[in-house]
């Protein structure tokens, strides 16, 4: 195999893991090129890597990093440089402003010093797209030799008035980790190539997308193809998006665990037609996006949405199975299947049956009618239904067993309240519903499921609207669904777990504390907005640190300092007691 006379014993340059190959290949150009076969100077460049398993560091092919210099052409040049194989490609701390995009066609590391997910000004290594860039920043084309890159450890960012994506991913296995896309003209981070080719098996680790023109995460084949498939999403927080935070276009078959979607202009997630057997995992989307926290369109099939935090969403997919963990939309085995899964139950009947193919029923009765039992269920079955305003829910402990056990009367539900039931030694017990119930003038919240040792209660409608400042340890108005009043008053012992604020309109100045009460007295639980600019606030505590007995008084008091502002928020809070 060809060599060159002799390599440099010495460290040199920017020194990541030892010896830079890139120092050692200006050494020796004049090696290479005498080298007249491609496969020569290939082979070479191999035994260079090999030998010393450094990097190509972009400031050795004349970047400069300094925020003014256009670093596009000396970073492609690194690239260039490399043998058709790939290797490593190091942009060490600094500015690096791009005027072109950067194709990557070999199977690369490309590696930032590191990222602020806070400031890109704070970013260890940030590349800047220029205004006068109309096409994607960074593109890993879809040849074969790049199947495998991996970016990582940089900020993304774009001078106003920029066009394109961010980042545009048109190959497999393309990995995408610890980077931070923001300010683009079009999409954060697209997945999928503009020619009928795979983009399969990709992966995005712990990035963050923001202040983008469309959307922040855009996974779709525009070739027509539905061909995105098998990838996987971890830890992506996607927040002020002129768009959507996430979108599913033509896709099938991804994954996604945990993804925070904030103040998205369109959905937090929005899967279109063509997006098919798409799984989602926990995460957080009741965060203030315009568009509705989560959208299905008509078209989308066989998606998957596995116990994230959501308050509302439209669904007009088919076979959607939905498993939330929100507040407002406690839906248990939520199916919309082809098929009869949402047949009406029996008109007028105090004992329908749910023995055809099913799990969702509706009732659909137009006289007042009290179930007194489902008599043709099999144990272990699981069923919700949705009531209409004429039906209610007879207790019996030997038929039904209400959660409360006490009898829901007919017509005195909103339309359209839901409640789950499983069978289990042929009695319905209640799992489930989502409306807050009253008795004698005391309200309990059973808007979560049964856990083990007692309930998990989300204690919500305490609301303040046009918060003013300088105001101390105001008590919120509560909505119980009924009545207006102030306080909770707990019917069994239990204990403060946690306390939530959210405001409609971002803090812009001052700050909001919110401060669980008992019996008129703090407990020191607070949820403070304070950082500018943010919407939510909250936290937690252990069991039992705040207990509380049956009759006690708990209460969300507020208090604002002089400089709040906006003075035309409008705020809701809610507590988490376990009892």
């Amino acid at each position: 195999m060809p060599k060159y006379p002799s390599w440099p014993t010495t460290d040199q340059g920017n020194i990541v893991g030892g010896r830079l190959a890139n120092e050692m290949y200006h050494r020796f150009t004049g090696g290479l090129n005498a080298l007249s076969n491609a496969d020569q100077k290939d082979a070479a460049l191999a035994e260079l890597l090999a030998t010393t398993g450094d990097v190509f560091n972009v400031k050795s092919f004349g970047a400069k990093g300094d925020g003014a210099t256009d670093d596009s052409t000396a970073i492609q040049a690194a690239h260039d440089a490399l043998p058709s194989f790939g290797g490593i490609i190091f942009c060490p701390p600094g500015n690096y402003l791009i005027k072109s995009t950067l194709a990557l066609s070999k199977r690369i590391r490309f590696s930032g010093a590191g990222r602020s997910i806070l400031t890109s000004t704070a970013a260890l290594t940030r590349i800047i797209k220029a205004s006068t860039l109309n096409g994607a920043g960074i593109k890993v084309t879809g040849s074969n030799d790049s199947n495998g890159s991996v970016l990582e450890g940089f900020v993304l960012d774009g001078e106003s008035g920029n066009g394109g994506d961010g980042i545009a991913v048109e190959n497999n296995r393309t990995e995408v980790a610890n980077v931070t896309v923001q300010n683009q003209g079009r999409d954060g981070i697209r997945i999928g190539a503009d020619t009928a080719t795979n983009v399969n098996l990709w992966s995005i680790q712990n990035c963050r997308v923001s202040s983008n023109g469309r959307h922040g995460l855009n996974i779709d084949d525009p070739s027509g193809v539905p061909d995105v498939n098998g990838g996987t999403v971890v830890h992506l927080d996607s927040i002020w998006n002129a768009g959507d935070g996430v979108r599913i276009g033509k896709a099938v078959i991804n994954s996604f665990f945990g993804v925070t979607v904030q103040v998205n202009t369109g959905a937090g997630i929005r899967l279109t037609a063509n997006a098919v057997a798409n799984r989602f995992f926990g995460g957080d989307w009741d965060e203030g996006n315009v568009g509705g926290d989560l959208v299905v369109e008509a078209g989308a099939a066989d998606n998957a949405i596995i116990f994230p935090l959501l308050t509302a969403y439209t669904d007009a997919g088919t076979r959607t199975i939905v498993f939330l963990a929100g507040k407002d939309l406690p839906v248990i085995n939520r199916q919309t299947f082809d098929r009869v899964l949402r047949a009406n139950l029996e008109v007028n009947s105090t004992t329908p049956s749910v023995a055809k193919e099913g799990s969702f029923w509706e009732s659909s009765n137009t006289q007042s009618t009290l179930i007194t039992d489902f008599p043709d269920g099999f144990n272990g079955q699981r069923i919700a239904v949705r009531l209409d305003v004429k039906t209610g829910i007879a207790n019996d402990s030997a038929k039904i067993r209400l959660r409360d056990g006490i009898t829901i009367p007919a017509e005195t539900r909103f339309a359209n309240d839901i409640i789950s039931f499983v069978r289990l030694s042929n009695v319905w017990f209640e799992e489930h519903r989502n409306w807050t119930l009253t008795e004698v003038g005391v309200s309990l919240d059973l808007d979560h499921a049964l856990i083990t040792g007692g309930f998990r209660q989300t204690l919500d409608g305490w609301f303040q609207d046009d918060v003013a400042a300088g105001q101390t340890a105001v008590v919120l108005t509560k909505d119980d669904g009924a009545t207006f009043t102030a306080k909770w008053i707990a019917i069994r012992a239990g204990s403060i777990t946690g306390i939530n604020i959210k405001s409609n309109a971002a803090r812009s100045a001052g700050t909001l504390t919110a401060e669980a009460y008992k019996n008129g007295s703090a407990t020191g639980l607070t949820a403070v907005l304070d950082d500018d600019p943010t919407t939510f606030a909250a936290s937690t505590q252990t069991k039992d640190t705040d207990s509380f007995v049956a009759g006690d008084e708990l209460d969300i008091r507020i208090t604002t300092d002089g400089s709040w502002a906006p003075t035309t928020a409008d705020i809701r809070a809610a507590l988490e007691v376990e009892t």
